[in-house]
Parts: structure tokens; C-alpha cells; sequence
């Protein structure tokens, strides 16, 4: 991998503080800073009110409609799996700028993950412990989809990476294991769709789950693979 690869994937995997619910972290130096135009309530599309308008309520207020996502992904755990989403799209513990639209599920360190997609592995990292605490320590692995899209799995356990650069992957494969490393309060997989990752940093985008209902999840309610929550 060449130096600007290895800058890209620094920087994109670089995830200040994923952690959600009522467990709060402290702000690493590098995170980039909330940006104060978004807010964690629903808001109203303005483009699609008043006369002739829709009045499409934006997710979390994140600049997307959910109905005019389409959902392209599986829930990145095992069918008949069921976590607790701790942090979602501009969650307001680390979810901001190239991270908005991001998902942190909480899970023991050692559970498997699936390719949420299929695609070809981008890169990976997996010789990282668990439990360092530090920004840059994440294992991670990165898969890219025809379309041009990105799927990232952050924070794996050590030798928790079971795919290598380069190899294809099928929807429900297994690809690593969960864990505990880098900026991490607690055992969880972060997952988030990005593109641009070839051109400079990552910039997450909107995504939407096949197998869950709804089909974005919302915080603190607990996700089955098959769909569904409670």
C-alpha cells in the first residue's frame, strides 16, 4: 500500500469516540468538531413543504428523507443476532462531519461480522489491541461495492480480520470479529457507508438496512438480523 493509501485509510478510520446511549467519552484532540448545523431532532424538508410539497420528514435531522432511501445493505451481525444500536446517523456522542451517517452496535468482543454486501475487500487492519483507548488503533476492514460505495467495519478485535485486500466477498460472509479497539468506550462494531475513499478521507453517506425494520435504525432499541426491534 502506498504512503497516500495508508494517509486515506488513517484518517477514514480515525473514529472519535463511537459510543452511544447514556455512555459518554471525552473528545480526542483530532475529532473534527460537531457541525452546528445539523440537530438530532427530525426536521422538515423545506424544498418539499408548503403547496405542492411533501413535508418529508428528514432523519435526525441529517438532510435525508428515509422513504426515498434505498435499502442496499444486511445488518453487518449474524441472522438470529440481536444488539442494541447505541449510536446513530448524528449521534450527538461522535457522529458529526464525515462520520454523520454512521451506526455503533453494541456487542461483546469476539462476535462475527458479516459483509453487509457484496464486494471486494478495499483494505484492512487487524494487529491492534483491544481496550487502548487511542485514535489511529482501530482494526477495521473496508469493503468497496460496484457502485462506487464504501461499507467499513471499525473497531475488531485483534486478529479479528478474516479477509485479505483484494478478495471478493458475498452478502453474509463472515469478515472478522467485533472488539474493542481504538477510540472505544466499550465492545462495539461501528458500521458506516462512505464514498470517496480513493480520492481523500471518507465521507459517510446515507444508508438503509434490508433485514431491519425499520429499515434505519433509531438509538437505544435492540435489532434483530431477521428485521424487526424492541
Amino acid at each position: 500500500m502506498g504512503t497516500r493509501a495508508i494517509r486515506i485509510v488513517s484518517i477514514a478510520t480515525a473514529v472519535a469516540g463511537c459510543a452511544g446511549g447514556a455512555r459518554p467519552t471525552p473528545v480526542a484532540p483530532n475529532e473534527e468538531p460537531r457541525d452546528p448545523s445539523t440537530d438530532h431532532r427530525a426536521t422538515e424538508d423545506p424544498a418539499r413543504s408548503g403547496p405542492g410539497g411533501t413535508g418529508a420528514r428528514l432523519e435526525g435531522g441529517c438532510g435525508f428523507a428515509p422513504t426515498a432511501l434505498t435499502p442496499k445493505y444486511l445488518l453487518p451481525f449474524p441472522e438470529g443476532e440481536l444488539f442494541t444500536l447505541t449510536q446513530g446517523n448524528c449521534g450527538r456522542a461522535s457522529h458529526a462531519g464525515r462520520f454523520r451517517y454512521s451506526f455503533d452496535f453494541e456487542m461483546p468482543i469476539g462476535t462475527p461480522v458479516i459483509a453487509a454486501r457484496d464486494g471486494v475487500v478495499f483494505t484492512v487492519r487487524g494487529d491492534r489491541s483491544d481496550g487502548t483507548g487511542r485514535v489511529g488503533d482501530e482494526n477495521f476492514i473496508i469493503l468497496e461495492h460496484e457502485d462506487g460505495e464504501y461499507s467499513r467495519y471499525i473497531h475488531l478485535t485483534r486478529a479479528g480480520v478474516f479477509v485479505l485486500r483484494g478478495q471478493a466477498v458475498s452478502r453474509g460472509d463472515t469478515i472478522g470479529l467485533s472488539g474493542h479497539s481504538g477510540r472505544s468506550a466499550f465492545p462495539h462494531l461501528h458500521f458506516d457507508v462512505a464514498e470517496a475513499c480513493r480520492a481523500g478521507p471518507c465521507q459517510t453517506v446515507p444508508s438503509a438496512f434490508l433485514n431491519a425494520e425499520p429499515p434505519i435504525p433509531s438509538e437505544r432499541r435492540t435489532y434483530s438480523a431477521r428485521g424487526g426491534s424492541r
